[in-house]
């Protein structure tokens, strides 16, 4: 708790990593948590495009972790409100910056936004534009991410499955 609690501009990645190396664990102490997404939602401007990314696969993945099921189980809607807040606030963050976005970055957001569940049309539909957009600098791995995550959500043009 002291890192989160003692933020500097300086710290900022070690907090990221802090989180992205919790991230497979449960947190028995609840106001850790809640301190953990509620920190993330307070500084959400100062993080890289790169952090925010991090961030988001490392909440995507504790979710996947604890709901073996994902999306069939539960969404964002189901979680507890600070988490809701936190993830929601970090999904609108990084749809605003997507097309800043490397291919990698592109591919392990829409990804992360299929594990939690995410129903937004519109924000499918703009990583959609930012795939196609930057498609040939996608490799195999990437575009079958991509491909995987939209058929799951049930999304995706015939532009984009061409």
């Amino acid at each position: 708790m002291f890192l989160v609690s003692n933020f500097t501009d300086e710290n900022l990645m070690d907090i990221v990593n802090l989180i992205k190396g919790l991230s497979l664990y449960t947190i028995k102490v609840p106001e850790f948590n809640q301190l953990v997404f509620k920190f993330v939602e307070d500084h959400i401007e100062e993080f890289s495009i790169k952090q925010l990314e991090l961030l988001l696969w490392s909440f995507s993945r504790k979710h996947m972790a604890h709901n073996p099921k994902g999306r069939v189980n539960t969404k964002v809607a189901d979680m507890l409100p600070y988490e809701q807040q936190a993830i929601l606030s970090l999904v609108n963050v990084i749809k605003n910056k997507s097309a800043s976005m490397k291919p990698r970055g592109v591919a392990f957001a829409i990804e992360a936004f299929s594990n939690l569940g995410i129903q937004d049309e519109e924000l499918f539909k703009r990583m959609e534009r930012v795939t196609l957009a930057k498609l040939d600098d996608f490799i195999p791995h990437y575009i079958v991410k991509v491909m995987q995550a939209f058929y799951n959500m049930g999304y995706g043009s015939g532009e984009l499955y061409d």
